[in-house]
């Protein structure tokens, strides 16, 4: 039955349907990804492993 027309359903509305929410979920993603914090700018390596490493951790790197 993929393919084929179902009675009393429009599909051109259906396909434009999806394709918005398509497009709403895409335009969501992306305005999340931009929210997400720079890890590179807040996290140090060597500032951690250094705090780590005070307090009697040893750091491995792999």
């Amino acid at each position: 039955m993929h393919g084929e027309a179902v009675a009393g359903v429009d599909t051109a509305a259906l396909a434009d349907a999806i394709a918005s929410a398509a497009q709403e979920r895409e335009h969501a993603d992306l305005a999340l990804s931009a929210a997400a914090p720079d890890i590179t700018r807040w996290f140090n390596p060597d500032v951690w492993t250094k705090a780590l490493e005070n307090t009697g951790y040893t750091v491995t790197r792999r």
